[in-house]
């Protein structure tokens, strides 16, 4: 009678946290398990000090080989273009041949960003929760990113055709133009990603713009929609 009474007491006593982690709420279990893998704020000085090197390419190579991503091509991430690539596999077997391209410049808030949102996703992925389409992430090189950014979009790492979207992290008027002319050529979405708030140093700035990316990313990679609370820079700004 008293082993009853005890597994009764238990089994009350779990009931909150089983209600917690049941299917009810699942906005509230995708919060928990990206804020989980977000990186600290020690974590994100360490990057921005490490993406002020001169050699941020091999820095960038370390880190999605570290976070699980899938190389571009066979054990490679770096482009011909000099940019660092990789992916996460899309779970769907007909949209996981389409492809949702996320990029940003590789240094300052913009590559830490990305870093930060390719960790979350790479995460997500290892834990059953793969977008449906294969994202991929993309670093380019500093100075040359425009020229980067124009050689990505003449010889994409995938089918042209099966291209879904293009994010940009914080693009500046030169990437933003070239990116809306090549992006109305190849009849891609583009959305660009910027932070609205005034953010309290880079730190914040680079976790305000990762959870912005992630959150785009998979609305994207899931539903095809795009999020429409992010500004877009002057599309009057001429291809350059």
């Amino acid at each position: 009678m008293r082993l009853v009474y005890a597994l009764g007491l238990i089994l009350l006593s779990a009931l909150p946290l089983l209600i917690g982690c049941s299917g009810s709420n699942p906005s509230q279990a995708t919060l928990s398990l990206d804020a989980a893998h977000e990186p600290s704020p020690v974590q994100v000085r360490e990057t921005l000090r490490r993406l002020a090197t001169a050699r941020p390419d091999s820095f960038l190579v370390t880190r999605v080989r570290q976070g699980g991503l899938t190389p571009t091509f066979g054990t490679r991430f770096r482009l011909a273009s000099g940019a660092v690539a990789a992916f996460i596999p899309g779970r769907h077997p007909v949209r996981g041949q389409e492809l949702v391209m996320v990029v940003a410049r590789g240094e300052g808030v913009p590559g830490a960003a990305l870093i930060a949102t390719a960790r979350i996703l790479a995460a997500r992925a290892g834990r059953s929760l793969s977008p449906e389409r294969t994202v991929l992430v993309v670093f380019l090189p500093p100075p040359a990113q425009g020229d980067a950014l124009t050689a990505l979009f003449a010889a994409p790492p995938w089918t042209r055709d099966h291209v879904a979207a293009m994010l940009l992290i914080e693009p500046d008027e030169v990437m933003a133009g070239r990116a809306e002319a090549r992006a109305a050529e190849q009849g891609w979405a583009l959305q660009f990603i910027e932070e609205t708030s005034e953010p309290q140093g880079d730190v914040s700035a680079v976790l305000a713009l990762a959870r912005a990316t992630v959150h785009a990313a998979l609305l994207v990679a899931d539903t095809g929609q795009q999020t429409a609370d992010f500004p877009r820079p002057d599309a009057s700004v001429p291809s350059q």
